[in-house]
């Protein structure tokens, strides 16, 4: 194809700062990046017969089974996969909600489970990348090669005026969805989250639960993605969002260390309860574990912790670990039983934690008031 009709897709990394790990980064809890493209000349999926949709799926199957990037990868029908194997994948983010319900779909799936592309979902292809932390320049580059390879094989919808066509009008241009996933307690806790929200949706960008448009944010963890696909290229998409992220980490970390010095006995109850519950609960939902252990997270980024890298990568896992379909997985659950669920994922946490250990919460609290003292 003419890489001169192409949507610019050069690289951002002279934008983009190569960053040293350090603890106030686990903000920042992972990079994604998401690309709809449709085959030209076929019926996008809502309204595709059932011969479109099959011969869709077999086309792309073998053009992303030919990829070095997907050398070794996994190829799934939703169709023979039952709910609870849809549901992992699902909570893992390899798939949408939607692509579990759509017939004649499925998914790729990368070997190291860092990349997917899902077939007839809204579009015919959703290609995505992701990875811990904030890697959306390492994301771009890897998303950007998949999609070029591609594109050599396969021939994608593409207007000279409008971009890439897509089912859904707010995804016309690039197509691209660009996200970073941020754990933002503090400014939950203060009661500025609102107006974070608000402030973000007025420039353009959205803010919205884990799992994307419609879900509530558990635990502080909020999606910060791009609205705008039409008009714009994918490197001024990135630039923005990296602006944005780089004012709201700033803003959680700030807001940390107020409630720090000026409510530390606040913060310390909140940590404290929440090591409380986790550790002599008999019975416990997802949305109450996943708040308590966004506390703890909270504690190992205030040095609350001796090893607080590693203990926060552990609480990430086990954050994952509790949500359904995995504790199911893990444990052997009937999916029908919430109430032996919650019973398991109790157990389950607090054998975890026996690891992880509990947070020193007076040496942050004592080294948040020498400081205070030094200040004054």
């Amino acid at each position: 194809m003419n890489r001169s009709r192409r949507i610019s897709k050069t690289t951002v990394s002279h934008r983009i700062k190569k960053t040293v790990v350090r603890k106030e980064d686990s903000v920042v809890v992972s990079s994604r990046i998401r690309l709809a493209r449709n085959l030209d000349g076929e019926t996008f999926p809502n309204w595709a017969n059932e011969a479109v949709l099959i011969s869709v799926f077999e086309r792309v199957s073998e053009a992303v089974k030919g990829l070095r990037a997907f050398k070794g990868c996994k190829s799934l029908s939703m169709d023979a996969l039952p709910r609870e194997r849809k549901e992992f994948l699902a909570e893992c983010r390899m798939i949408s909600a939607d692509l579990a319900r759509m017939p004649k779909s499925g998914v790729i799936i990368n070997k190291d489970n860092t990349a997917s592309v899902m077939i007839n979902e809204e579009d015919h292809l959703r290609i995505q990348v992701m990875d811990k932390g904030l890697k959306l320049s390492s994301v771009w580059r890897r998303i950007s090669a998949i999609d070029s390879a591609l594109e050599e094989k396969l021939p994608f919808a593409f207007s000279e005026r409008f971009g890439y066509l897509t089912a859904c009008p707010s995804n016309i241009g690039t197509g691209m969805r660009a996200s970073l996933m941020m754990h933002m307690p503090a400014l939950w806790l203060s009661g500025d989250m609102e107006k974070v929200v608000r402030g973000v949706n007025q420039i353009g960008m959205t803010v919205r639960g884990e799992n994307g448009e419609g879900s509530e944010a558990v635990g502080s963890f909020y999606q910060i993605s791009n609205q705008q696909t039409l008009g714009v290229t994918e490197e001024e998409t990135m630039a923005k969002l990296l602006r944005i992220c780089k004012r709201l980490k700033t803003l959680e970390l700030n807001a940390r260390a107020l409630m720090l010095q000026k409510r530390p006995l606040f913060l310390a109850d909140k940590i404290a309860r929440a090591w409380a519950t986790l550790s002599h609960c008999r019975m416990i939902d997802t949305a109450e574990s996943i708040g308590c252990i966004s506390f703890l997270r909270l504690a190992c980024d205030l040095d609350m912790y001796d090893s607080s890298g590693s203990t926060v990568a552990d609480l990430d896992e086990l954050i994952l670990k509790i949500k359904p379909a995995h504790l199911e997985s893990e444990m052997f659950l009937d999916s029908a039983d919430a109430p032996a669920r919650d019973a398991a994922r109790a157990t389950y946490i607090k054998s975890a934690l026996k690891e992880i250990g509990a947070p020193n919460i007076d040496r942050a609290l004592k080294r948040a008031k020498n400081s205070s003292i030094k200040q004054s």
